[in-house]
């Protein structure tokens, strides 16, 4: 933060003492001192407010080379139309007669410091040449400051509008939105949860993955942890990334924001998503809620894992290991090898036991699917 200040300020100083000598130059050192002054504060202010603008819209750059080079040629363009435009309004008014013999003003009769002065008459080659001369005398002051705004300013609004529009120029391509229309934001959740990288192995998905740069951080400060759950969470999160960056068969794009630190997560998805008109894929039940009411489409990993999960029939049968007693009397529970969990009645006596069920029902949400059941006739028997 210090070195953006110094450079801005080393701008500011740079452009006034820059200014200030081309104008001794044009002026062959006869610049008054008060002129100096005016001319002085006024390249001031003018390069102090180009860098307040500078400053006010000033995001993270992503391919700053290419950026600032495409920058700097519009900006030199936009100088040199403005230099001729100024210089055609400066250049003396002349008069044009075919009957008349061309009057020339001699060279001698230019002197130091009466360029402004010199009167032409005629418009011929020689004559106009003399009047662009004058004329480009007169704009040359103002032709380092004009350099220098045009430039920087050109430069800045590459930089700052590149992920909002795309030039429409052969291999020119500024915009992140080009590459992530439609896609999809991945969570935190669903990064750490790990599933979306065997999704994408099934090369299911076709639009780009998209991870934002406050995601990226938030699992570094989880891998950084002291907590150590937290600290391998994160661990696995950045695996994932590295193992999605890896895959050949999906576009991975880390998305680079100007988000404040403190900033949520969840608010900058959902507003992110609305930006590049994608959605987002979660695991958290409360980002589905907001997503809904933003109207930004959610995705949830969980609903996702139930739609493909074999589908259960009320008196279907199946094997199940009772792993400990459910909440209510009698219950047993136990797992399917998806994580599904399995209630059975009158099973509380069967822990570490497989038994036969004739299932009974299920319930499906987003958390994840629960099956009931009872134990069937033969081992109510035993």
């Amino acid at each position: 933060m210090i070195l953006k200040i110094l450079l801005r300020i080393l701008f500011v100083v740079f452009s006034t003492w820059f200014a200030l000598k081309a104008l001794q130059v044009a002026y062959e050192d006869q610049l008054e001192f008060n002129e100096a002054i005016l001319y002085s504060a006024v390249t001031a202010m003018v390069a102090f407010l180009v860098v307040f603008f500078e400053s006010r819209f000033q995001r993270n750059i992503i391919r700053e080379i290419v950026a600032i080079a495409f920058g700097l040629a519009a900006g030199l363009l936009v100088a040199a139309l403005l230099v001729l435009i100024m210089i055609a309004f400066f250049l003396p008014s002349a008069s044009y007669d075919k009957n008349r013999t061309p009057t020339v003003v001699p060279e001698s009769s230019v002197q130091a410091g009466e360029k402004n002065n010199v009167v032409i008459v005629d418009t011929g080659p020689r004559e106009l040449s003399r009047a662009f001369t004058i004329a480009f005398w007169r704009v040359q002051p103002w032709i380092p400051l004009i350099l220098i705004a045009c430039c920087y300013i050109s430069i800045t609004i590459v930089l700052q509008t590149k992920s909002d529009f795309r030039f429409l120029l052969p291999y020119i391509d500024f915009s992140q939105r080009g590459t992530q229309e439609g896609g999809i934001l991945l969570d935190t959740s669903a990064i750490i949860d790990g599933r979306i990288a065997d999704i994408v192995d099934t090369r299911i998905i076709a639009v780009p993955l998209v991870i934002t740069d406050y995601v990226i951080r938030e699992l570094q400060t989880l891998a950084d942890s002291a907590d150590k759950t937290k600290r391998l969470r994160g661990r696995r999160g950045l695996d994932v990334v590295s193992r999605l960056q890896k895959n050949e068969s999906i576009r991975l794009v880390v998305r680079e924001t100007e988000v404040p630190a403190h900033a949520s997560v969840d608010d900058e998805l959902v507003r992110t998503a609305k930006e590049i008109h994608g959605r987002v894929m979660t695991t958290d039940f409360n980002l589905n809620k907001v997503g809904q009411i933003e109207g930004v489409t959610i995705v949830n990993l969980n609903d996702l894992a139930n739609a493909v999960k074999p589908v259960v029939i009320p008196g279907e049968g199946m094997r199940i290991k009772i792993i400990k007693r459910g909440q209510e009397a009698g219950q047993g529970v136990g797992y399917l090898d998806d994580g599904t969990m399995v209630v059975v009645e009158e099973a509380a006596d069967k822990i570490e036991q497989a038994i036969a069920i004739t299932i009974t029902g299920s319930i499906q949400t987003s958390a994840g699917r629960m099956i009931f059941g009872k134990p069937q006739a033969e081992d109510n028997a035993r």
